[in-house]
């Protein structure tokens, strides 16, 4: 595993665990987690021009869908996780949902 890898693996740890425990991504007014907001922000940029490989897309989308879970299971309000598709400039952004039922 590469320096970036490793880098990368981690920071998804810590905004999985953040997720899990907050419910929410980090507060971008909060200094001490916003480093792990705005790697989110960067690799949704990379989801969008197409830049970012398949399992770390898929890795992010189930950190979107299990935020979606959470808000679904507290009776909160739904923020859905959108991906704009990285085959047109003017292309519509997607919502990615999970199955209630599994």
């Amino acid at each position: 595993m590469t320096k970036n890898e490793k880098k990368w693996a981690e920071n998804y740890e810590l905004l999985k665990e953040y997720i899990a425990e907050h419910r929410q991504l980090p507060d971008k007014k909060k200094v001490e987690h916003r480093s792990l907001l705005n790697w989110w922000k960067y690799n949704r940029k990379l989801i969008r021009q197409g830049k970012l490989d398949e399992m770390r897309t898929e890795l992010l989308m189930e950190l979107g869908n299990s935020r979606i879970n959470h808000r679904k299971n507290d009776g909160h309000a739904v923020n859905a996780f959108r991906i704009r598709l990285p085959t047109s400039r003017y292309a519509t952004s997607m919502e990615v949902q999970t199955d209630p039922t599994g």
